[in-house]
């Protein structure tokens, strides 16, 4: 059987005074590249959905093309509000200075992570994810 992970990444695509924040690209593509090349199945969601946005300080044209596998889920990401826990082995939360803002307090999240520790199943993160 197949493993699956879930990522969950943030929604939050700037600080209160305006400037670009984000995913923090390694924290996430290294992570995907090193899973998916081992065949495992890795679903990119975020916390609203849609377009998720790269920290400019975490973004070059070699990390673009480093990640490009990854970067390419993050224009029309999936919502956490429509996932089924029971389908994954694993959740990721990739860091980026996004997450301080829209992980803490969604109560779904909280959820899914609550389901997937009754489960003893993995729960991993990486910086302020």
């Amino acid at each position: 059987m197949s493993k699956k992970v879930l990522f969950v990444l943030t929604s939050t695509s700037q600080f209160t005074d305006g400037t670009e924040t984000g995913l923090w690209l390694e924290e996430a593509g290294a992570p995907y590249n090193i899973l998916t090349e081992e065949g495992i199945n890795v679903d990119v969601i975020s916390i609203k959905g849609g377009k998720v946005n790269l920290d400019p300080n975490s973004v070059s044209n070699e990390s673009l093309n480093q990640y490009a596998k990854f970067v390419s889920h993050l224009n029309d990401t999936p919502s956490i509000e429509n996932v089924n826990a029971d389908e994954y082995d694993a959740i990721y939360l990739p860091g980026g200075h996004g997450t301080v803002y829209d992980f803490a307090n969604n109560e779904k999240l909280a959820d899914i992570l609550l389901q997937f520790k009754n489960s003893n199943k993995v729960i991993s993160s990486v910086c302020h994810g």
